[in-house]
């Protein structure tokens, strides 16, 4: 009809019109303004409650919020595509996008202020997070418009780091691959820069220091995040402010994609870990697992069933371990002492590992289980054809001993990390018990139409239920056993 609309018409057998829709394009790209204040508007705000003006000049190609949630909750993500802070200022909400340009310097003597009779505090104090809190590795799932709108990922790695734990960020926005790249590359640069939090003690001259303001103080650049106001005091928490933070030059591109139809799904690796104890809080009786799959991997559910039949869900695991499998053996050794003799090559099917100091090993760094045993690897060397062999290895630790004598090439390889490793409790009555689990991956269930001309076609009449067997086929041993279901 025009640039914004057009009409579709259905017609029937006779040619006789049988439905009309009017449909209006929509914008192929909308500003973040216009989104943040919808969500506003909606968590019972009004017009003049909020200026979001300073977003007008972002624009993203679309945002999904496919359930109930927070107006804090529907905002987070936008915070994380675009950093932005939404802050009370003269009686509204004000949305200040994050920037170096400067509001305020100050002097260095005016961040000892103290109240009467009390001592001076020092100019800066600053709180330092450890290396090992950090990331290694942020990830971004987006939606990506290239891959006809499928969730692909980004990575941004820390090579030269001791951090080993591994971020993701599920992220329900439309945008193109080398956005999502630039988007975990700063939230990667972020959680690094901003691991040192400054406290400055400010007299009432900065009451009117806003969260969100950057400051100047003894030439470092500083964001304010938190301004608490007592006793005439104004104690104001900052993080320090990078360049790297705030935009990114990462190029990257959406990969190779096929047509939504005919997409395979990426499958989990399911690891049921029946190993010694871990960790303090696990102290019942249990099984530890972690899932893992190839790059892409969408996250999966643990489902069990006491029959092989009806699966309930047991937990939901986003993150994939770094895991493989062994091509070569492992000897045996002592494990009273290093063993620098043998070393163990594996495959991975997703993530990397590398070397750590001999201090951090002590400390309980890169420990993981190899078959049955429990090893830790201070050497990790990346080979030609992609393996890693692992070397000055200490031997069956948390009670592990027993498994050193029976490895064999094609074990499982699983590092033990906190984030990848959940804990499944069971009871002690679950002990003679069996139970089958099964780990789909998200989008793993295929909806498949019967219809009434296939009914007629295969019965003769349309039926009142069907009665359904499913086999799982091999190449090699053929058909094998079946479920059944009735529908």
């Amino acid at each position: 009809m025009d640039a914004t609309r057009f009409l579709v018409q259905a017609t029937g057998s006779s040619g006789t019109i049988t439905r009309l829709a009017l449909i209006e394009r929509g914008p192929s790209e909308q500003d973040l303004a216009a989104i943040v204040t919808d969500i506003l508007k909606r968590a019972g705000y009004q017009t003049g409650d909020f200026d979001v003006s300073a977003l007008s000049s972002v624009t993203l190609q679309g945002y999904v919020v496919d359930d109930s949630s927070s107006a804090r909750a529907a905002l987070e993500p936008l915070q994380t595509y675009q950093p932005f802070d939404l802050i009370e200022s003269d009686g509204i909400l004000k949305a200040k996008l994050y920037s170096a340009s400067i509001d305020l310097t100050i002097a260095t003597g005016e961040a000892r202020s103290a109240k009467d009779g009390q001592e001076q505090p020092a100019q800066l104090q600053t709180t330092r997070s450890q290396e090992l809190d950090l990331p290694r590795e942020v990830s971004v799932d987006y939606l990506d418009p290239a891959l006809d709108f499928q969730r692909n990922t980004q990575r941004a790695q820390r090579i030269a780091s001791y951090a080993a734990s591994l971020s993701s960020i599920r992220l329900p926005v439309v945008c193109p691959a080398q956005k999502a790249k630039q988007i975990a590359e700063r939230q990667l640069y972020r959680r690094w820069v901003e691991r040192s939090e400054h406290e400055l003690s400010l007299s009432r001259a900065y009451a009117h220091l806003d969260a969100g303001d950057v400051i100047s103080f003894s030439g470092q650049l500083m964001r304010v995040v938190q301004i608490n106001q007592q006793g005439g005091m104004v104690k104001t928490q900052a993080v320090p402010v990078s360049s790297l933070v705030l935009s990114s030059l990462a190029v990257a591109d959406a990969g190779s994609g096929v047509s939504r139809d005919v997409l395979a799904l990426i499958s989990t690796t399911l690891y049921m870990m029946d190993i010694p104890l871990l960790r303090a809080e696990d102290d019942q009786p249990g099984v530890y697992v972690s899932m893992s799959g190839v790059d892409g991997w969408p996250s999966a559910s643990l489902m069990r069933a006491t029959d092989g039949i009806n699966y309930s869900v047991q937990d939901n695991m986003s993150l994939p371990a770094i895991a493989g499998l062994s091509t070569t053996m492992l000897p045996s050794a002592p494990t009273v002492y290093m063993d620098r003799t043998n070393s163990v090559t594996v495959a991975l099917l997703y993530g990397s590992v590398s070397s750590c100091s001999f201090v951090d090993l002590l400390n309980g760094a890169n420990a993981a289980l190899l078959g049955d045993e429990i090893i830790q690897f201070q050497t990790a060397t990346l080979n030609a054809d992609g393996t890693v062999t692992l070397s000055n290895l200490l031997r069956g630790r948390k009670g592990s001993e027993n498994a050193i004598t029976a490895h064999a090439v094609g074990e499982r390889f699983v590092l033990l990390q906190n984030d990848t490793l959940h804990f499944i409790p069971l009871t002690l009555s679950d002990r003679t018990r069996t139970f089958y689990y099964c780990a789909p991956s998200v989008g793993s269930v295929n909806m498949i139409t019967y219809s009434a001309a296939q009914q007629i076609t295969d019965f003769g009449a349309v039926q009142s239920s069907v009665t359904f067997m499913v086999y799982q086929l091999s190449a090699r041993y053929g058909r094998g056993a079946f479920a059944s279901a009735i529908l």
